[in-house]
C-alpha cells in the first residue's frame, strides 16, 4: 500500500509496491495539478463517500 505519492520536478513517483517503475511524467503541469494527481488516490474515494452521504441526507429530507 502506498504511503503518499511523491512529486519531484515533473515526475510523480508512485510508492505502492505494485506500481514500482511506473512513475508518471507531467509536462507543463501546474503545482495544483501535481497536488491533485498525487493526492487523488486518497481524495477521490473521500469525495465519493461524501457525495453518497449527501445523497442520503437529501433523500431523507424529501
Amino acid at each position: 500500500m502506498a504511503d503518499h505519492d511523491h512529486i519531484s520536478n515533473n515526475f510523480i513517483n508512485l510508492r505502492a509496491e505494485q506500481q514500482r517503475n511506473k512513475d508518471i511524467k507531467l509536462i507543463d503541469a501546474t503545482d495544483a495539478e501535481h497536488d491533485f494527481i498525487a493526492h487523488a488516490r486518497q481524495d477521490i474515494p473521500k469525495l465519493l463517500n461524501e457525495i453518497r452521504r449527501l445523497k442520503t441526507v437529501i433523500s431523507k429530507n424529501k
